[in-house]
């Protein structure tokens, strides 16, 4: 039978995640002083090294709690009776009254109560038992029941419900409360929704389950009738302990468009402060806005301030013709004329006359926010070029201090060189910034000599690809070779970019892919100094699967960016549109890697019939991103979310980086009006280290390794003698192996390994004991006897045979006597070998015969999964 604690815990507010998770309660018998105690014995840095990188971060830390502390009183539950509780969140329009039963949830005029019911394992039920105390701790909440305890959180996200089952059958896992609400209820994508005349005024969010080793475990949420919720996850294979996915799903901010069919969030821009007020402020296009003009198009200026985003725009500007595209796309990053003050470049795409040539606007920043009016506008003057669709802010691509911009004109015809082939061959234009603004006169012009390339539909600043010191450029056209598409990168210098690109790369596919229909810097996702490029092809036909879509990463170096692909990611569902939207949402959790923003225009959730969307994160690490995103938004309803997504900086000035997320096609109240969603940023939590062993041992030392943890800045190791007294050893470190000097010979120790990350260090990861061999001399030489390592042994087996001469056969025998591996080596070449056959050994004990030079050791095994 396995029993072990259960958490489940679910999030309370206006719109908030409902997270069920499961972990071991926390272990307190390791003293408080083991995280500072260091022996330096056994590390190779020094005492004075060591004691500088444990203090370097004191002053932060104290300071952070301090702020901390003030934070958990500002969301203090006050008693009001017997067992009842009172706690209000202003930010949200909540308060919440919380009795042993459960909690009542109060907005303006409504109010919802849930109650628990009952807990299941498997197909029992789980008695709480008598309530034994109520423990308050300004902020949290516990009712300590005999077998059960129901904790609550009250904090800037919102209110958390833990359910902690002490005692448990491992299996499904069900939560049932009942609901008494007039508010009518409802289960839309896997979420409870709660409404009142016909609007959303509470929500339970997506809920999704991480084990240890990042598997999503399922999980579902659904209403046997309309006033019981029931929380349901599949925790039979489980890798405890498990944690809720690392930033919260609950969205902080969220505007709709309020026009029909405007496409409000065809883009979005975030990144810079355009009143230069300290908060980074975020502009939204919405290219089919109808204000005096049908479909003329406008864009939405937002300020950011200590409470985040405001629900109405500062500043909003209109296109002023009909169908004239204004806000297709827009760029904020950057100050054309070095003022302080980020600028705002807008693309209208179909701008007259002549007929759809497009323009493009800046707007400048300033101490009382933007200009009313633009300070500069580019013209195609040629119909239907369309310029505008793409615009971006370059980066200072010649190194003067000023930003550069790029506009792009995809749809140009190329009469002059190649009269009717040149259909949509493409141009796009790049002018430099000075202290009077943007030049009139480009500083770099390039057409394109493909029929139908589109070249300038994409574009972004590069960053700086190949370590020069110069801004570089990305350009993309997307039906480039028939729907292959292509992407362009030239490298700034003394004189800015020139005319030759000093990278390309095709998609490949011939099969109308869209490749590089959207492009992105993204930043530098492996840590090597240098700016890294993602490239989307949504229309890719991923795995045979109908434009499930794909996205590429390629990595910068001295060189510029390597041919190489370094990532690939595809969609899996029909008409997915994965990469939909792709952008650098530089270092999110503050682990020293930029991380990647993606869309999935048209993603259906498991038992949903509608494309409704989804934005993902993906953390960089030192080998480059995740396979799997790290933190996903599916939208709340058809085409909800997908659209756009991009870094907003930091809105609320919390010294945490924000998202924008948008879905154009959105329709609350009204048809395609488009939603715009604000999350903003939490410290990062992370899971503990896995795949932790030792992968070499010898008398007085050993090598420690575990898999890299995605979010994590250092690691601490600990180890301790088997059956000492007192606390650990500690190591702090900066990368994923170690060896450990200093051990004694013969002994066995204790290890395990936990990673920091912005929120904190992790819980512990397994525990590994190692016995270190016997130290023995022969002649007045040391001698050393042969080790096999680790025990359990997993996928992979080490054998140090103790000794660089003569030769050694490996025989590995189960219990009954039959031969399963037979290995032989020079030992001359190695005295230590890594027997990977492991992998095919199945799961039991094992006897491993060593024959070093005719003297024969045997030594007992387990192999383990």
């Amino acid at each position: 039978m396995n029993r072990r604690n259960l958490l489940i815990a679910c999030g309370t507010a206006l719109t908030l995640a409902a997270a069920v998770f499961f972990t071991m309660k926390p272990d307190h018998s390791e003293s408080a002083a083991a995280a500072d105690y260091f022996d330096p014995s056994y590390s190779a840095v020094s005492w004075a090294q060591q004691a500088q990188l444990e203090r370097s971060g004191l002053a932060q830390s104290w300071m952070d709690a301090v702020k901390a502390e003030i934070n958990r009183r500002d969301y203090a539950f006050r008693q009001e009776g017997s067992d009842l509780y009172t706690a209000s969140h202003a930010a949200q329009g909540l308060t919440f009254h919380i009795s042993e039963s459960g909690f009542l949830v109060s907005g303006a005029d409504w109010d919802a109560e849930l109650n628990l019911d009952a807990v299941y394992a498997g197909s029992l039920p789980v008695d709480a038992g008598d309530l034994i105390a109520v423990d308050l701790d300004l902020n949290k909440l516990v009712y300590h029941y005999e077998v059960m305890d129901v904790e609550y959180i009250n904090d800037a996200k919102g209110m958390r419900q833990n359910f902690i089952v002490k005692d448990a059958e491992r299996g499904d896992i069900r939560v049932e409360q009942q609901i008494l609400t007039e508010l009518e209820t409802a289960i839309e994508n896997n979420s409870l929704v709660l409404k009142q005349n016909g609007r959303n005024v509470y929500t339970y969010t997506d809920m999704k389950v991480w084990d240890n080793d990042g598997r999503i475990l399922t999980a579902s949420m659904h209403m046997p009738d309309s006033k019981q919720l029931a929380l349901a996850v599949d925790a039979s294979a489980a890798t405890f302990p498990l944690t809720i996915d690392p930033v919260s799903r609950t969205y902080d901010w969220k505007v709709e468009g309020d026009n029909l069919n405007a496409g409000f969030g065809f883009w979005v821009a975030g990144n810079g402060d355009i009143n230069g007020d300290g908060y980074d402020d975020v502009v939204i296009g919405a290219p089919e806005y109808t204000n005096t003009f049908a479909m003329e198009g406008a864009f939405f200026v937002y300020y950011g301030g200590p409470d985040g985003l405001p629900l109405t725009p500062d500043f909003v500007y209109y296109g002023g013709q009909e169908e004239s595209g204004m806000g297709k796309c827009i760029s904020i990053e950057g100050d054309v004329n070095g003022d302080g003050y980020s600028d705002v470049l807008v693309g209208q795409h179909q701008y007259s006359p002549p007929s759809d040539q497009g323009r493009a606007l800046l707007f400048y920043g300033g101490p009382s926010g933007i200009s009313s009016t633009p300070g500069w506008t580019f013209t195609a003057g040629r119909k239907k070029a369309k310029l505008g669709e793409a615009v971006t802010m370059a980066g200072d691509l010649n190194g003067d201090g000023y930003t550069d911009v790029c506009i792009g004109a995809h749809a140009w015809d190329n009469d002059e060189e190649m009269g009717d082939l040149g259909n949509k061959a493409g141009k796009f234009w790049v002018f430099h910034g000075g202290p009077s603004g943007l030049s009139t006169v480009p500083a770099m012009e390039c057409v394109a000599d493909v029929t139908d390339a589109n070249l300038g539909v994409s574009m972004d600043r590069a960053g700086d690809v190949n370590g020069d010191g110069y801004d570089d450029l990305h350009v993309g056209g997307y039906i480039f070779l028939v729907g292959d598409g292509m992407i362009c990168t030239f490298h700034g210098g003394p004189g800015g970019a020139d005319g030759t690109p000093d990278f390309m790369a095709v998609g490949g596919a011939h099969d109308t892919s869209f490749y590089a229909v959207n492009l992105s810097a993204a930043g530098d996702v492996n840590g090597d100094g240098y700016d890294d490029v993602v490239i989307g092809a949504p229309r890719f036909d991923a795995g045979g699967t109908y434009q499930a879509g794909k996205l590429h990463l390629h990595l910068g170096g001295p060189s510029g960016l390597d041919t190489t692909i370094a990532w690939i990611v595809q969609g899996t569902q029909y008409d997915e549109r994965f990469a939909f939207n792709v952008n650098d949402a530089h270092d999110l959790n503050a682990d020293g890697y930029d991380d990647v923003l993606v869309t999935s225009k048209y993603f259906i959730p498991e038992g949903s019939t509608d494309s409704v969307g989804k934005t993902m994160i993906y953390l960089g690490g030192p080998n480059g991103p995740s396979l799997e995103p790290n933190w996903e938004f599916v939208g709340e309803s058809t085409n909800g979310a997908g659209q756009n997504a991009c870094l907003a900086g930091d809105v609320n000035g919390d010294g945490q980086e924000d998202i924008i997320l948008s879905g154009s096609a959105y329709s609350g109240d009204l048809y395609h009006e488009g939603v715009v969603y604000g999350f903003y940023g939490l410290p990062y939590k992370c899971d503990p280290p896995v795949d932790f062993v030792v992968s070499g041992v010898s008398p007085t030392t050993a090598t420690f390794e575990w898999r890299w943890v995605f979010g994590s800045t250092t690691y601490k190791l600990f180890i301790k003698e088997l059956g000492s007294t007192g606390a650990p050893v500690s190591l702090n470190l900066n990368g994923n192996d170690i060896t450990v000097t200093g051990l004694k010979p013969a002994t066995k120790y204790q290890c395990y390994v936990k990673a920091r990350c912005e929120d904190g260090y992790t819980n512990r990861s397994e525990n590994i004991i190692i016995s270190t061999p016997p130290m023995r001399t022969e002649n007045n030489v040391i001698v050393e006897d042969p080790t096999i390592y680790p025990n359990p042994v997993r996928d992979r087996m080490n054998i140090d045979f103790g000794t660089n001469e003569g030769s050694a056969t490996v025989l590995v025998y189960d219990m009954s006597g039959t031969l399963m591996i037979e290995k032989h080596y020079d030992l001359s070449q190695s005295r230590t070998v890594e027997l990977t056959d492991m992998n095919a050994v199945p799961d039991g004990v094992y006897l491993v015969t060593l024959d070093i030079n005719n003297v024969r050791t045997t030594k007992k095994i387990t192999k383990t999964n």
